[in-house]
């Protein structure tokens, strides 16, 4: 069963948790340079009304500089912005994925991770925020 929430009840909901999550990790983080880290955001059968709420978790919750490419990576073949693409949500409604490589500090990370998995199971798609590593 799919919940449905309006996007200014998603909105207003997203600020709360975002902002409790970062008040919880700049608790725990006095590093005054901390490292920065890569992971990968995974989503799919995402609401397209819900596609901006996920996009805003990235802003309030990666804080940090992004990176211009990957090490690596071609300059001219990185991604600088999340690429979505069409998907199905659970009850079949059209929907978008998206795999993307980010970048931030392990709070930052966690608190996407925790905002946007929070989302996903109260609206009814996948998401996840898991480490990779920047070596070849």
């Amino acid at each position: 069963m799919t919940t449905t929430i309006s996007p200014r009840t998603a909105d207003r909901w997203l600020a709360r948790r975002a902002a409790r999550t970062l008040w919880d990790a700049s608790d725990h983080h006095h590093d005054p340079t901390p490292a920065t880290q890569h992971a990968r955001l995974t989503v799919s059968g995402l609401s397209l009304r819900l596609r901006p709420v996920i996009e805003r978790a990235q802003v309030i919750c990666l804080r940090s500089e992004p990176t211009a490419a990957l090490p690596g990576t071609d300059p001219l073949e990185a991604d600088f912005f999340t690429r979505w693409h069409r998907d199905r949500t659970a009850d079949g409604q059209r929907g978008v994925r998206c795999q993307q490589v980010i970048n931030g500090t392990a709070a930052e990370i966690d608190a996407l991770r925790r905002v946007v998995t929070d989302i996903a199971a109260e609206a009814g798609f996948y998401a996840d925020v898991s480490p990779v590593s920047s070596s070849k």
